[in-house]
């Protein structure tokens, strides 16, 4: 925003920044080197339209722009339980003799992880908390 309002205030109204959010999912976080997953997102166009007399105003806006990008991109789980029965269930939805790419493993991970947040975040489903009940008997006798 800073670099948008001094680009104006010397005289070039037509000056913009791109911020490009990046996505980063890490196979095992407490790894120094574990497997690594980016995506790339749309850019976000901060120009002198987007300037607000409220400058405060302006940032929360590219930071809710910012923060919806990284929330389609990332894996965001409340608690390690519900990523830990989402991995199970992402085991069991692999078919057999076939080798995901970990693009293709992360996004099937990301979307068990949204079905079963669900139950989590707000009146539980009688679905999706049986799904829970039977992955968690699966995981623990593993």
């Amino acid at each position: 925003l800073e670099a948008v309002s001094q680009a104006v205030a010397a005289g070039n109204p037509n000056f913009e920044v791109k911020i490009v959010p990046v996505g980063l999912v890490f196979t095992h976080r407490e790894k120094f080197r574990s497997d690594l997953c980016m995506r790339y997102c749309e850019p976000i166009t901060v120009s002198a339209a987007s300037m607000q007399d409220d400058s405060f105003a302006a940032a929360k806006q590219v930071t809710d722009q910012l923060s919806q990008a990284m929330e389609q991109v990332t894996i965001n789980a409340p608690i390690w339980e519900i990523t830990r029965m989402g991995i199970t269930a992402t085991r069991l939805h692999q078919p057999v003799d076939s080798k995901l790419t970990l693009g293709q493993y992360l996004t099937l991970l990301r979307g068990w992880v949204e079905v079963l947040k669900k139950d989590y975040e707000s009146n539980p489903a009688a679905e999706v908390a049986s799904l829970k009940a039977a992955l968690k008997a699966y995981q623990d006798l593993l």
